[in-house]
């Protein structure tokens, strides 16, 4: 990717102001204290130029979006969509200099949370708990349509795992 590429300033628009990032915890039996952390951007607009334009600067970083088209009555969605933990990172460092609305949860994941992952606490119940925690302040710093509240928080972990606050 280009050092200047404009198409930054154009994704970290889209992120702040219509895209999807999603930090959070799930439960999966085959992991060591049994939840897993997944990451996610999603763009989802009605303009196919719109999502084109993000596949494109996405796959020309190096990365592996996912895109698709969900057929709707009103009018076609076109989605494209990172899950990969090292792609979502890679986007927002790519993205961060130019974020607003979600500047201080990109902070928090490049700061904290994909660290705290890199270090492996979240191999210990301690550890599992602190990135809850993290995740936990990405939500309260961003805004989720809808309401809604993530399942899985750092208190419902710390008690599955039996450590204190």
């Amino acid at each position: 990717m280009p050092e200047n590429d404009w198409r930054a300033v154009y994704a970290a628009g889209a992120l702040d102001w219509g895209g999807h990032l999603k930090a959070s915890l799930r439960k999966k039996g085959s992991s060591k204290h049994g939840y897993e952390v997944l990451f996610e951007i999603t763009f989802k607009k009605s303009s196919m130029e719109a999502v084109g334009l993000l596949d494109e600067f996405f796959t020309d970083m190096g990365l592996n979006p996912k895109a698709s088209v969900d057929e709707r009555e009103g009018g076609d969605q076109y989605v494209v969509r990172l899950t990969r933990r090292d792609e979502v990172r890679e986007v927002l460092e790519v993205v961060f200099p130019f974020l607003a609305a979600r500047h201080e949860q990109a902070q928090i994941l490049l700061e904290d949370v994909f660290p705290a992952l890199d270090e492996g606490r979240h191999r210990e119940a301690e550890g599992m708990v602190e990135v809850a925690s993290m995740l936990d302040r990405v939500q309260e710093e961003g805004f989720q349509r809808g309401g809604s509240h993530k399942k899985y928080d750092a208190e419902t972990v710390a008690g599955d795992l039996g450590v204190d606050l």
